[in-house]
């Protein structure tokens, strides 16, 4: 019995190989960097990514995508045909994204395969679509309480192959009336969407535009198109953006008239007030919102709001919190 185990122990090192050998496949694990977004017929981008195996065993791998056009199969091979993996021996390869005839507007179906260099056989297999980025124009309120969702623009190499990201907008109170509060502010934060993508949302430029009133609006500049344009900004707040006034202006507190810039007997404000005796000739005034290059897509928000006004703190009975009757404040 004894010498049958030292036996045993003797031919454990030299059967060890065949043991580890018939163990069960293990996964492979693929990391890169994120690529994209890509423009429509972008030029070819070459794609780097790590492969490792959990195997004991070094293996020699390389990547293929092949791209499905609408009269052929086009093959696109790693540069590095011999890489060999294992679990202590990871290796990065390079491969081309063939984009630049094959990324149309009606976008790009491939898909991605791990192959073992020596047997061919497929061992990870990921099929993926690619998009180029789409310029449009959305109106939020079309779509308040609800999500738009853009295709995948972007790629990178993951766990289980290949996986695509697209930017998404949730929207939430997205109306096309705004309300007017007592103090005749002009409330713009009730805007608020959510931004779903890899980063943080950017953006290029985002104003409020209406049409002047000599009798509301003295002390405001016209711009090129004849219209009052207020400077806004997207604030942040935890996973949502909303809207807010970017710069300090000034307002006469008796009259509610605003500047841009200081005058006598105006203070600094970082709300935008609408003239008191004004809000009937404001009630269907358009406030037009525009927001340029947003996010990977360079899309752009446009809409307009109309004012549904609350009764006034003070002034008239009939649309006022409080009225003077008689002297006695009611």
């Amino acid at each position: 019995m004894k010498k049958t185990k030292n036996l045993y122990l003797y031919l454990l090192p030299l059967l060890s190989p065949f043991l580890i050998s018939a163990l069960p496949t293990s996964n492979y694990c693929l990391t890169s960097s994120i690529y994209g977004p890509f423009s429509l017929y972008a030029e070819n981008q070459e794609l780097l990514f790590i492969v490792k195996s959990n195997s004991l065993i070094s293996q020699d791998v390389y990547g293929q995508i092949n791209i499905f056009n609408a009269h052929s199969v086009i093959i696109s091979k790693s540069q590095t045909r011999t890489a060999s993996i294992s679990k202590f021996n990871s290796q990065t390869l390079k491969m081309q994204l063939m984009t630049n005839y094959y990324l149309s507007a009606s976008g790009m179906r491939a898909v991605f395969t791990l192959v073992d260099a020596n047997t061919l056989n497929e061992l990870v297999t990921s099929y993926f679509s690619l998009y180029p980025m789409e310029k449009t124009t959305i109106n939020p309120t079309e779509y308040s309480e609800s999500y738009v969702e853009f295709k995948p623009t972007c790629l990178a190499f993951n766990n289980s192959g290949i996986v695509t990201y697209q930017e998404k907008y949730q929207f939430s109170n997205f109306y096309d009336y705004f309300l007017i509060d007592t103090y005749y502010r002009l409330l713009i934060d009730q805007f608020i969407f959510n931004y779903q993508f890899l980063q943080d949302l950017t953006y290029q430029t985002a104003v409020l535009k209406f049409a002047k009133n000599e009798l509301l609006f003295p002390f405001l500049d016209l711009d090129e198109n004849n219209e009052i344009t207020i400077p806004l900004q997207l604030v942040k707040e935890d996973k949502n953006y909303r809207l807010s006034f970017s710069e300090t202006m000034y307002v006469n507190p008796l009259t509610l008239q605003m500047s841009f810039f200081p005058l006598a007997n105006f203070v600094a404000t970082s709300y935008f007030y609408l003239p008191k005796n004004g809000m009937k000739l404001l009630q269907n005034r358009d406030f037009n919102f525009l927001i340029t290059g947003l996010g990977q897509n360079h899309s752009t928000f446009q809409w307009s709001a109309s004012l549904l006004m609350e009764n006034n703190l003070l002034g008239p009975c009939f649309d006022s919190d409080y009225c003077v009757i008689g002297g006695i404040a009611e």
